[in-house]
């Protein structure tokens, strides 16, 4: 079984607190096992973006919930 989800958009930069001053800078697809279903395996992939700060010129990928 496989299930993809999207991680959550950041509200803030993580370097610098601003708010709004991002923009994406690419994404890729990451595969977290998870425990069987019925004896079959379960894979999350999760699209995991990268985001640019305009104000403080960083690049993060926020952080998983």
């Amino acid at each position: 079984m496989h299930f993809r989800l999207e991680a959550p958009t950041p509200v803030a930069c993580e370097g610098c607190g601003v708010q709004g001053e991002f923009v994406r800078f690419g994404k890729r697809d990451v595969p977290y096992r998870d425990l069987p279903i019925h004896g079959k395996r379960v894979t999350l992939w999760v699209v995991r973006r990268r985001y640019t700060c305009r104000a403080c010129k960083t690049t993060f990928r926020p952080q998983l919930p």
